[in-house]
C-alpha cells in the first residue's frame, strides 16, 4: 500500500513538474535593413515569433553565436519584421544574418 501511495505521489509530482517546464523560447533569423542613431530596422526570414510584441526585449547574436547586443527594446513590430532600439547600435553589421531571441531585462544599480 505504501509503495502504491509513494508510486502515485511521484507520478503527480512528475507531471507537475513536466506541466510547469519551462518551454523554449523561439528564435528568429534576419537581417538589418537601417540603423538610424539608435534605432535598428530589422527584416525577418520567418515569420514573427510570438513574443515579439513592442516593449519586448530582443537579444541578438551573430552567426558565430557571439552576443552583438545584450538588451533591445522593441519599439514597433511589422508583418515581415520590427524596429528596436539599443546603445549598441554601432556594432550590429548591416546585411549581415543575425539571431534575434527574447531577451532578459536588464536592470542595474
Amino acid at each position: 500500500m505504501k509503495k502504491f501511495i509513494i508510486g502515485a505521489l511521484a507520478l503527480v509530482a512528475f507531471g507537475l513538474a513536466s506541466a510547469f517546464a519551462a518551454a523554449p523560447v523561439a528564435s528568429a533569423t534576419g537581417k538589418v535593413l537601417a540603423i538610424e542613431a539608435n534605432k535598428i530596422q530589422v527584416v525577418l526570414d520567418v515569420e514573427n515569433p510570438a513574443w515579439l510584441k513592442k516593449g519586448a526585449v530582443v537579444k541578438v547574436t551573430n552567426e558565430a553565436g557571439e552576443v552583438v547586443v545584450t538588451a533591445g527594446k522593441v519599439v514597433e513590430v511589422t508583418a515581415k519584421g520590427f524596429t528596436f532600439t539599443t546603445k549598441e547600435a554601432t556594432d550590429l553589421p548591416k546585411d549581415a544574418k543575425l539571431t534575434f531571441q527574447k531577451g532578459k531585462i536588464m536592470s542595474g544599480c
